[in-house]
């Protein structure tokens, strides 16, 4: 029996819609198990190759083994940190089977959600507030902008740098994947204005450089390198004209969250706590959990801030070395570009490595699926 167009549009959709939700202030971790039934359930029109998934079911099978032992390790002989104990690693597989039923239609169906909780985003910050959950704990009303970094909006995200590493995977996609011009150039249009409110200087890294590998490798075209040549000068010139003003200490001011020299949010006493950490746990880091380091100002306690310290510090050099193999084994000319905003991005947050994420979904989707998007319309 054949089903009708709502049927399909539904069960087409309903994937990239529910992955989506996931993101959304207040929605559980364990909602990726309902993520999970639709993907099962969620049709492909692109076969995928049996023996290619039994290779890659075995290197994350062998990955979340490795991870059992060494968390195991840790539950009897004491990890370094018992912070939070928990397995994390076990939704990779999970992760892994979601991201293999995306493609790139719905791709950019995420796009065009994130473009649509953007437009929320222009809200916040005309009515001065930086979300609409006004239950929200960090919510914020009557902003003050000449100190944009305390009252950044999110959107209907939990956080502003969840927003982000949304915004620059959305505007990765839009850029790579998105054939018809006049809705690429719109939604680049929302999102850069996003992620100018947004004002996530670990996301301005990562777009200035995807900008510059779109424009100088993946494009065969002289016109668009002139084109951003010209932008860039533009932008000097601007500056350059404009300094009596200040803008470009005001720019400078509020890039340093209102500090005169160049502020790190203590990522470099956060970094030399993992490095440290790493020194004397090289070989099997935290036992497989999570590793945090106590903020003794803020009192609290803090992830890495860059993923891929946090994969060592947690797991150690053995596994992080398994891990990176079967990432490296994929990557390629083909996904380069759509996966570098992501992995700058993810030097100075944590972005990817959660196990179980919209960010690690697609960056597995992007990572091993991704070939297939030149053939599909």
């Amino acid at each position: 029996m054949q089903k009708s167009p709502q049927e399909n549009l539904i069960k087409y959709y309903g994937l990239p819609f529910s992955l989506w939700l996931t993101t959304v202030y207040g929605c559980p971790q364990w909602g990726f198990i309902f993520v999970a039934i639709i993907s099962l359930l969620s049709p492909t029109s692109t076969p995928k190759e049996s023996n290619f998934y039994r290779k890659e079911l075995f290197w994350l099978a062998a990955i979340t083994v490795a991870c059992s032992l060494n968390f195991t390790i840790g539950l009897y002989f004491g990890s370094p940190q018992s912070i939070n104990r928990s397995p994390y690693f076990i939704g990779l597989i999970v992760t892994f089977l979601i991201a293999s039923k995306l493609e790139k239609k719905q791709l950019i169906a995420i796009s065009w959600l994130t473009a649509i909780e953007c437009l929320i985003l222009f809200i916040e910050f005309i009515l001065k507030i930086n979300t609409v959950f006004t239950y929200h704990p960090e919510y914020k009303s009557g902003i003050d902008y000449s100190y944009i970094y305390w009252g950044r909006p999110f959107g209907l995200s939990d956080g502003s740098n969840s927003f982000a590493i949304k915004l620059v995977i959305a505007l990765g996609i839009v850029n790579y994947l998105m054939e018809t011009q006049w809705k690429k150039h719109l939604l680049q249009g929302i999102i850069i204005s996003a992620l100018i409110i947004n004002f996530s200087r670990s996301a301005f890294i990562a777009i200035i450089f995807h900008y510059i590998f779109l424009y100088n490798f993946h494009h065969n075209n002289k016109n668009l390198y002139r084109k951003l040549s010209a932008a860039i000068i533009a932008i000097i010139s601007t500056i350059i004209i404009t300094n009596p003003f200040n803008i470009a200490s005001k720019i400078a001011f509020h890039l340093n969250h209102g500090k005169k020299t160049i502020d790190y949010s203590y990522r470099d006493e956060i970094w030399k706590s993992c490095i440290n950490f790493i020194t004397n746990n090289p070989i099997l880091g935290n036992n497989s959990s999570r590793f945090y380091i106590w903020n003794a100002d803020y009192k609290q306690w803090e992830h890495a801030h860059n993923s891929f310290l946090h994969l060592i510090t947690s797991n150690g050099i053995l596994i992080t070395g398994l891990i990176s193999f079967w990432i490296l084994k994929h990557v390629s000319k083909h996904n380069f570009g759509l996966l570098l905003p992501l992995i700058i991005f993810s030097m100075g947050q944590y972005g990817i490595f959660w196990s179980i994420s919209i960010q690690d979904v697609l960056f597995i989707n992007l990572l091993i699926f991704s070939k297939n998007y030149r053939t599909q319309k």
